[in-house]
């Protein structure tokens, strides 16, 4: 799901005529055009409509509705939108059509999208099984360096937290800005209470919290077990909290909240910008850093084993089909130095033709019974020429 290439093809059809050889218009049904873009990663097929009624009227918006076709990235069916004015990240974005109401779970600057659930669903599932040292490597060989981050105090250490990357910014507290957005929440956007609430009411199943709180200990906690329990009923997940939580007790008893944080202190924050004021929220979906990393909203969250990775969207199936090679070739290994028919030394290093020719069997003679989907062994076993 890229969004840079989205915004080409947008910049093409509003600006751009150089590319124009690249671009095949292939027809028209009733408002919807269909159009083929050929680029260098390979072909993208979609239809676009644009709106038929506008309001207000004045104003010339480039509005468009796509749905685009990715054959290279295995993606169908995607819904897009661009309404010709910078999305504000804070708002859900909702269509309407009839009695049904579509949420675009992803937005930067004037465009916004609807991810995949089936595909998603399917990825964050087999994501559960990776480790740590699987995903960095994968990121690690496409040039992200700072996708990790260590030194976590968890709940529920012996579990798995994955899912996607909803992101809250906190700052030591100002009261000038902090009435401003106080302001502009309650006013403007129709947001009840406190800030630290605001976040945790767009949260959907599947969503990660992620929150940077500057690394607040004393006087710095803005979630406990109230908070937990809400986070956990919408999300299903726990947390990812740069900072110190409180009521930990009661976070501990929601059962499945698996949670990585800073420290624990009984303290909360305060939030009065005419009296005590130490914690102002100054972003939601917006990129932050947590720890040594950069963290984007939608990235999926991999928490495991004291540690958590941030992995860019785009390569999350790569991931995860890394991850399940590593681990066919480790079974294989491993067997294979129990029964002693290889050395260590011919087991980790790189393999011989021979050995090559054995996994490979073992592959297709085991293929119903390995903890890795029979279509992914298949794919496997026809890029190899044994």
């Amino acid at each position: 799901m890229s969004i840079i290439r989205y915004s080409i093809i947008i910049l093409f059809f509003t600006f751009s005529s150089s590319f124009a050889e690249e671009v095949k218009k292939i027809g028209k049904f009733k408002d919807w055009e269909v159009i083929q873009v050929l680029d260098t990663s390979g072909k993208i097929c979609f239809a676009q409509s644009k709106p038929v009624l506008q309001s207000p009227k004045k104003g010339d918006r480039e509005a468009r509705l796509f749905v685009s076709f990715r054959p290279t990235d295995k993606i169908s069916d995607e819904v897009s939108t661009t309404s010709g004015y910078e999305y504000n990240s804070q708002n859900s974005i909702i269509a309407s059509s009839g009695k049904s109401k579509y949420k675009f779970d992803i937005a930067q600057e004037d465009f916004a999208w609807i991810s995949s659930n089936k595909i998603e669903k399917r990825i964050i599932k087999r994501m559960k099984k990776v480790t740590l040292e699987e995903a960095w490597a994968v990121l690690k060989g496409e040039n992200f360096k700072y996708q990790y981050a260590e030194g976590w105090q968890t709940i529920n250490p012996d579990s798995v937290l994955v899912g996607r990357a909803v992101t809250a910014v906190f700052v030591p507290g100002r009261p000038d800005i902090h009435r401003v957005i106080d302001e502009k929440g309650h006013k403007k956007d129709g947001r009840i209470k406190s800030q630290n609430s605001w976040t945790i009411d767009l949260l959907e199943q599947g969503d990660v919290y992620v929150v940077d709180q500057f690394g607040a200990h004393i006087d710095g906690p803005t979630i406990g077990d109230n908070l937990g329990n809400s986070i956990f009923t919408k999300s299903g997940n726990g947390i990812v909290y740069n900072g110190a939580i409180r009521d930990i007790s009661g976070l501990k008893e929601i059962g499945s909240f698996t949670s990585f944080f800073r420290s624990y202190h009984p303290s909360h924050h305060l939030n009065k910008p005419d009296g005590e004021l130490n914690t102002t929220l100054i972003g939601i979906n917006i990129p932050t850093r947590i720890g040594m990393a950069t963290v984007i909203p939608g990235d999926i969250v991999l928490g495991r084993d004291g540690g958590v990775i941030f992995i860019p969207p785009h390569l999350a199936e790569k991931v995860v089909k890394v991850s399940e090679v590593v681990r066919l070739r480790d079974m294989f290994g491993h067997l294979r130095l129990r029964e002693q028919k290889y050395t260590p030394g011919q087991i980790d290093s790189r393999w011989s033709d021979e050995i090559e020719k054995d996994f490979s069997k073992w592959l297709n003679d085991h293929i119903d019974q390995l903890p890795v989907p029979k279509e992914q062994i298949q794919e496997l076993l026809k890029t190899r020429t044994w």
